[in-house]
């Protein structure tokens, strides 16, 4: 979606750029795939998808399923509920590595480590969706670079590189594992105040553990967009490979603060895994009012780099201090 809205409003921009359509219908090759790939899909969906007993089966329901807040909360809890082979019987030997491993670690540390264990399939899951979005995204950006090479530059690409901002705001993990550690740790402890106010040691366990995942996925992200620049300038022209590389990994530290720090400061989840917090959809609000700022002054990509790089010290250096000092009150079930 952020590509095609991308490539519809680029040519109002001032990089004078051709529409869109012009360029696709000077493509034949390119205009008979879609066409394909668009008759394919409209001969699937009107002979192999079975519309009519999917209607039925939401009007013959009881309300439960008419009813949208109910529904959602049903969502959000079977997202985070562990399935039948999250729990498998491991075998002997892995069984006797993950009891060493549990036996080596002592307090919260163990408590983390079993939780890893016991529900690695749940914590993969969303890292294995958001390294197939950007497996997607390698193939096809680079591909459409090829396509309109001779409409880009790399001025256009430092133009929108707060895009940046968006794509590892939705690629990178911590709204999903939080809820999941709500749902399966955190809920029957939060009511003891010893708990409460060891939040900073669990914090920091919990925080290396997701920013291992981000700088994984932020490393696929920044991997992807190089090679999409050196397509673009047959390798000669390498200078926006650092800041772009420095710009995803400050994000992928940054948002791993962000999400942990707000579920530990804010708790904004419900026993139903409901948001019922304004101030935790204003904050997070406030990230996306970011990249319009970002794209509307337009800065280039090392001033960008800069701001974020020093909003990413800042946040990450003033987390410790918050939780410690408010999670004891706040880190507690609506």
């Amino acid at each position: 979606m952020l590509l095609a809205l991308t490539f519809a409003y680029l040519p109002f921009t001032k990089l004078n750029l051709p529409l869109f359509g012009s360029v696709i219908l000077d493509q034949p090759g390119l205009l008979i795939l879609i066409s394909l790939s668009g008759a394919i899909c409209g001969y699937v969906l009107l002979k192999h998808t079975d519309f009519t007993s999917a209607v039925r089966a939401v009007t013959n329901h009881a309300d439960p399923l008419l009813n949208p807040e109910i529904r959602i909360a049903d969502l959000q809890q079977r997202m985070v509920q562990s399935k039948e082979h999250d729990l498998s019987t491991p075998t002997s030997f892995n069984l006797h590595v993950n009891e060493q491993r549990t036996l080596e670690k002592k307090g919260y540390e163990q408590l983390h480590e079993i939780f890893v264990i016991r529900h690695t399939t749940l914590l993969r899951a969303p890292f294995h969706r958001r390294l197939l979005a950007i497996m997607i995204i390698g193939i096809l950006l680079p591909l459409l670079v090829l396509i309109f090479k001779n409409h880009l530059s790399l001025d256009s690409i430092e133009r929108f590189s707060p895009l940046i901002i968006m794509f590892m705001l939705n690629l990178t993990v911590g709204s999903q594992i939080c809820k999941a550690l709500f749902y399966h740790v955190d809920k029957p402890l939060m009511r003891y105040p010893f708990y409460r106010q060891h939040a900073k040691q669990h914090f920091l366990l919990r925080f290396r553990s997701i920013l291992s995942i981000n700088l994984k996925l932020g490393s696929c992200l920044a991997a992807v967009v190089s090679v999409s620049i050196l397509v673009l300038t047959g390798g000669q022209d390498i200078r926006l490979l650092l800041p772009i590389w420095v710009i995803t990994i400050a994000l992928a530290v940054f948002f791993s603060v962000h999400h942990l720090l707000l579920y530990y400061v804010i708790q904004p989840y419900t026993t139903e895994l409901e948001t019922s917090s304004p101030l935790f959809s204003f904050v997070n609000g406030l990230i996306s009012l970011s990249f319009v700022v970002a794209m509307f002054l337009g800065p280039t990509l090392w001033g960008l780099t800069a701001v974020i790089m020093v909003l990413t010290l800042a946040y990450l250096s003033s987390a410790i201090l918050l939780v410690t000092k408010y999670a004891q009150n706040k880190f507690r079930v609506r």
